[in-house]
């Protein structure tokens, strides 16, 4: 379909709850520039074939509300620090309650130093996934142009 050309910017699409229209310019092998209109219906397109209209929604967030926790520890346990200070006071807590060996320090020292350092990375961890969801809520609910391409050999 050919459409002449409209009033005010030929590239300005309109937008309804169920269809995107906009005017593009194409360059064909028999001529110049033409214009061609190409309207979006939900589930079918004027170029021909089905236009499912997949989801435009980005997520970059690593977190959900009810995954933090876990995933958050996977992340730090797959740290070698993190896996070799929590063995560490393993072994210290096995020294001071058993007779295997002496145990000099008290587990406490490590288990609670390692735990704080934790809770900051943890924290740091949903300060970022936070400031993410916000830059995502961001960039989708900004308006887009549609560059749509026809198909070639449509007419």
């Amino acid at each position: 379909m050919v459409a002449p050309p409209r009033g005010g910017s030929a590239m300005a699409p309109s937008f309804g709850a169920d269809r995107l229209s906009t005017v593009c310019p194409t360059s064909t092998t028999q001529g110049p520039l033409q214009e061609v209109e190409v309207t979006l219906e939900k589930g079918i397109s004027s170029l021909g074939g089905r236009a499912d209209w997949p989801s435009n929604r980005i997520s970059t967030t690593k977190y959900e509300w009810y995954s933090f926790l876990p995933k958050n520890l996977v992340e730090q346990l797959h740290k070698f620090s993190t896996v070799y200070f929590l063995s560490i006071s393993a072994l210290q807590y096995v020294g001071q309650f058993t007779d295997l060996f002496i145990g000099t320090i008290n587990y406490i020292t490590t288990l609670g130093q390692q735990v704080v350092l934790m809770v900051l990375s943890a924290s740091i961890s949903l300060r970022d996934d936070l400031q993410r969801r916000k830059a995502d809520r961001d960039v989708n609910g900004s308006r887009a142009e549609a560059r749509l391409r026809p198909r070639l050999g449509a007419a």
